[in-house]
């Protein structure tokens, strides 16, 4: 059954340009709150709606450099988190925030490098002998 739409006024070209228009909305608010998320130095919101204004406007280009250059930052900016971190001496924090920096800059070799001394320290940790009985001998 095939509902006519003229009686509303409405016309296939004006129901696709009113798509259109709808779509460009929703993909300029989602660039709307990056751009404040940037400003704001919340990378990882930017990161988050950056991806999704690209995923509704994926030959955008000035999303794409923007969501490249929010990955950039938010990387260092765990980065940085991290190495406070493990000066800290906090090293399964550390080891989390830098993996979120490798995750959104792979080519960030300090992040890098400075996961894997993290994570060596975390396997430090584990291997050493603690004092007193462990936690199953002490139930025996």
């Amino acid at each position: 059954m095939r509902l006519p739409l003229r009686p509303l006024g409405l016309s296939l070209c004006g129901l696709i340009a009113a798509a259109t228009v709808l779509s460009s909305c929703a993909s300029s608010t989602a660039l709307q709150r990056a751009r404040v998320a940037d400003e704001l130095r919340d990378f990882d919101l930017a990161v988050a709606e950056y991806t999704e204004a690209l995923r509704q406007s994926p030959s955008n280009r000035e999303v794409e450099v923007a969501l490249d250059r929010a990955k950039t930052r938010g990387s260092d900016a765990h980065h940085l988190r991290g190495r406070k971190l493990f000066a800290d001496g906090r090293h399964q924090d550390a080891a989390l925030e830098l993996q979120i920096a490798v995750e959104l800059n792979p080519s960030n070799s300090e992040a890098v490098r400075a996961l894997r001394v993290a994570r060596a320290a975390i396997r430090a940790e584990l291997s050493a002998p603690r004092e007193g009985p462990t936690d199953l001998e002490a139930l025996l």
